[in-house]
C-alpha cells in the first residue's frame, strides 16, 4: 500500500500542472552515451520565469535532450539554444487543458486506490485460514483500517493536485 501511495506522488509530479517545475521533466528519458538515462541524471534542470532551462553536463548531449522532450508526452516543445541549453516554455493552460488534467489525476488516484482495494483483498485472504473468528475478525478490522488509512491518503494527495492544478 505504501507502494502504491509513493508511486502516485510521482505521477503526480510529472503531471503538468500548468506552474513551472523541473520536476516535470522527472519522466524524461535520454539516449545517451548508448543507452537511455534519467534526463536529470545528463543535465540541471533550472526555472526562469514560465520556461524551463535544461543545461546538459556533455553539450553534445543538447540534440537528444531536445528530442526526447519534443518526444515525451508532456505536450511541451523544447528548443536548443546556441548556448547548448534547452529552453522548454511552459504555456498558459486553457480552461479545457485544466479540467482534462483534473480528470487525468482523478483516474490516476482511482487507479492506485484500485491497488490498495487488491491488497486489502489479499489481506482479508490471508485472514480466512485463522481458526479462530475472534482473531480473524480483529485481524479483518485491522487489514480494513489500513486500507481505509491508505484511500484517505491517496484523497488527500488528489485534493492537493487538484487544488495545484486549478491554482493556474
Amino acid at each position: 500500500m505504501d507502494r502504491a501511495v509513493a508511486h502516485l506522488g510521482n505521477e503526480f509530479s510529472v503531471l503538468v500542472s500548468g506552474r513551472p517545475s523541473p520536476g516535470m521533466l522527472q519522466s524524461v528519458v535520454v539516449e545517451a552515451y548508448g543507452g537511455k538515462m534519467e534526463l536529470r541524471s545528463v543535465s540541471n534542470i533550472g526555472l526562469k520565469q514560465r520556461t524551463l532551462v535544461v543545461t546538459p553536463h556533455d553539450a553534445a548531449l543538447s540534440d537528444a535532450i531536445e528530442r526526447a522532450i519534443n518526444d515525451s508526452n508532456l505536450d511541451l516543445v523544447a528548443s536548443k539554444q546556441q548556448s547548448g541549453e534547452v529552453y522548454v516554455p511552459v504555456p498558459q493552460r486553457t480552461p479545457e487543458h485544466v479540467q482534462n488534467l483534473i480528470k487525468i489525476a482523478k483516474s490516476k488516484a482511482e487507479h492506485h486506490k484500485q491497488t490498495v482495494r487488491a491488497v486489502r483483498k489479499k489481506g482479508m485472504g490471508m485472514c480466512k485460514p485463522i481458526a479462530s473468528k475472534d482473531v480473524r475478525k480483529v485481524e479483518e478490522t485491522r487489514v480494513q483500517e489500513l486500507c481505509d488509512e491508505f484511500t484517505r491518503k491517496i484523497d488527500g494527495m488528489l485534493t492537493g493536485k487538484v487544488k495545484d492544478i486549478e491554482a493556474v
